[in-house]
């Protein structure tokens, strides 16, 4: 059922981009969608236990809502979990015989 839901809501804001821009270009359903906070509800279904659904709300937030990454906000928190992957601190450093059954890489 939420599959379903997730469809209309991909059906819904294509519609709103082929049809329902307003003076600036921009989708009104997409806009209705961010202030009233299913941005949120759609990142959240990103740790859905069935994958399909995972996907499906990717697929919404990359396709109708992915221009947010021009937000210097965004930017800024993107460089620094880069910054804390690429940190030098690898939990498998203390590794010498690169034991395949360690963790190593940053903390994220």
């Amino acid at each position: 059922m939420l599959a379903v839901a997730l469809e209309g809501i991909d059906n819904i804001l294509e519609c709103g981009e082929k049809h329902f821009l307003d003076a600036d270009g921009v989708n009104k359903f997409s806009l209705i969608m961010e202030t009233d906070g299913c941005i949120d509800d759609l990142e959240n279904l990103q740790t859905h236990q069935n994958h399909e659904i995972y996907e499906q709300a990717v697929k919404i937030i990359e396709k109708y809502f992915g221009e947010e990454e021009d937000d210097p906000l965004i930017q800024a928190l993107n460089a620094a979990n880069y910054d804390n992957n690429n940190s030098g601190m690898n939990v498998g450093d203390s590794n010498p015989g690169n034991d395949p059954t360690t963790i190593s890489g940053g903390l994220f």
